[in-house]
């Protein structure tokens, strides 16, 4: 597997070692963070700008997004900020969805989505992804509220056990 850092806008991709990619970690995300979008609060997540280091098909890419990044779990996915973000499937009560920024080997892109699968085995053909958290939908199917703290979501439910 081969190593390069790559910065959509620039057209740059440089070498880099299998320790780091263009010397960030490996593990390493920057930003990033999730928050429902405040318009649409319900079924839109807003993916703040940062970067991830993502195992591409034949390399490791530094993948950067620069701005506020929103999709929708209410439609499939398709291409775009404001577009479709849920991989496959349909939205219903209480799921979990992983949410990926994602990059395209071909293209160079970056994007995001949403899937029930932890790994994203069911992302778009030609995207390769990288987890970077995970959102509860509710008893409609809405996105709960969550706060993210670093790399913790702190979740606005809580799990009561009774008996023993």
């Amino acid at each position: 597997m081969s190593y390069s850092t790559y910065l959509p806008g620039t057209g740059q991709t440089a070498a880099a070692g299998a320790v780091a990619v263009g010397g960030i970690p490996l593990g390493t995300i920057e930003g990033l963070t999730i928050s429902r979008n405040g318009a649409v609060p319900n079924t839109y997540l807003d993916f703040a700008a940062g970067r991830a280091i993502i195992s591409a098909v034949s390399s490791r890419v530094s993948a950067v997004n620069g701005s506020t990044f929103t999709k929708r779990i209410d439609q499939t996915w398709a291409a775009g900020s404001g577009n479709g973000g849920r991989f496959a499937g349909t939205v219903s009560a209480n799921q979990t969805w992983h949410c990926f920024i994602m990059y395209n080997d071909s293209t160079q892109a970056i994007d995001f989505g949403m899937s029930t699968s932890v790994s994203g085995s069911d992302a778009p053909s030609g995207w390769s992804v990288r987890r970077i958290g995970s959102w509860l939908t509710d008893g409609a199917g809405n996105f709960r509220n969550v706060l993210q703290v670093g790399n913790s979501f702190i979740h606005d439910s809580h799990i009561i056990v009774t008996g023993k």
